[in-house]
C-alpha cells in the first residue's frame, strides 16, 4: 500500500512536469522567444491568373511567401507536438492520481 503511494505522488509528479515543460515550451515558442524546429523548406505558394485581355492582362501572383509558408509549417508543428506532450503528461498525472485513490469496498449482505 505504501508503494502504490509513493509511485502515484511520483507519476503524478512527472505528469505535471511534463505538463509544465510543454507549456513552458509553446508559450516561448508562439510569444517569439524560441524558433520551432524547421521539418521542411516550403516553396512559395503561386497562382496562376488567366488574362481577361479588355482589363487585367493576366500572370502569377504569389499568395504567401516562402519563408512565411515555412515558419507556418513549422508553428503547427511546433503546436501540434505540444498538444501530444500535454496529453501524455496529463495521462500520467491522472494515472498517479488514481494511485494515489483509496480504493474502499463495501459488501452488501444478503
Amino acid at each position: 500500500m505504501q508503494t502504490e503511494k509513493i509511485v502515484g505522488w511520483a507519476l503524478l509528479g512527472c505528469g505535471l512536469l511534463i505538463c509544465l515543460t510543454a507549456l513552458l515550451g509553446a508559450h516561448g515558442i508562439f510569444t517569439g522567444g524560441a524558433q520551432p524546429n524547421q521539418l521542411m523548406r516550403m516553396d512559395a505558394i503561386v497562382v496562376t491568373i488567366p488574362a481577361q485581355p479588355p482589363t487585367f492582362p493576366g500572370g502569377t501572383v504569389e499568395v504567401m511567401k516562402a519563408e512565411a509558408a515555412t515558419h507556418f509549417i513549422s508553428l503547427m508543428f511546433a503546436y501540434i507536438l505540444n498538444v501530444f506532450v500535454l496529453l501524455v503528461g496529463g495521462k500520467v498525472a491522472g494515472i498517479g492520481v488514481l494511485m494515489l485513490r483509496e480504493m474502499k469496498f463495501v459488501a452488501k449482505g444478503g
